[in-house]
């Protein structure tokens, strides 16, 4: 695995990118996301938390070995509407 720092800038450019889209007619595809979208918390959620979960795999990798996979999957196994 990559050192997640160097992922920053894409989660960055990821909430610029849906802030966007949000206000181009599109809607939030994060299940979990969507009953804040129009909150304050809806950029920290985005920002931080989606942030460090990379980050928190990147560190239980180093400690898991290939173990981390299914935790890692789990967070593609959620399905939008």
């Amino acid at each position: 695995m990559t050192h997640p720092t160097r992922h920053r800038v894409f989660h960055v450019a990821d909430f610029f990118l849906t802030l966007y889209a949000l206000q181009s007619g599109f809607r939030e595809g994060n299940p979990f996301l969507v009953p804040i979208v129009e909150t304050p918390w809806f950029a920290k959620l985005k920002l931080v938390l989606v942030s460090l979960l990379p980050v928190y795999l990147w560190y239980k990798s180093k400690r898991m070995g290939y173990r981390i996979y299914p935790y890692a999957w789990t967070i593609f196994l959620v399905r939008s509407d």
